[in-house]
């Protein structure tokens, strides 16, 4: 996983980001430094040096940045939350994986990880599109 996290501010002017890490808001910026995930999922309250809060997002967010590092998913760029039921993620900058609701999360991401990896061998690391991997009940 990259070295921090730029949390998408959508109610300041322009499009700015929060720079997080260790649980604090590090630093607003107007462009994201490369190694950082952007993260849409609007950030409740904040201030600069202090913990800050996602609000009832913060245990879906630490699910799916769990599943992230146990399976090793480490050039995911950008993370879309925007409910819990459309999770979206982009790998490497030119692949969107829709994983949907939070359901299955970990069986999602290991099935992510058999198709990056067998799309990349068939395209040398250049193929882009999207990957869905949602499903319907029933």
């Amino acid at each position: 996983m990259p070295l921090g996290n730029g949390f998408t501010l959508p109610e300041a002017a322009g499009k700015k980001y929060l720079l997080v890490g260790n649980d604090k808001a590090l630093e607003l910026v107007e462009k994201l430094p490369k190694n950082v995930v952007m993260i849409d999922c609007p950030i409740e309250e904040y201030e600069i040096g202090r913990p800050f809060s996602i609000g009832e997002k913060a245990e879906v967010f630490e699910k799916i940045t769990s599943a992230v590092k146990e399976n090793s998913l480490t050039k995911i760029t950008e993370i879309d939350i925007p409910d819990t039921s459309k999770i979206t993620m982009v790998y490497d900058n030119r692949l969107t994986l829709e994983f949907g609701s939070m359901e299955d999360l970990q069986k999602k991401m290991k099935k992510a990880v058999q198709i990056i990896k067998s799309v990349d061998a068939d395209y040398n690391n250049k193929a882009t599109g999207t990957i869905r991997l949602q499903y319907e009940d029933g």
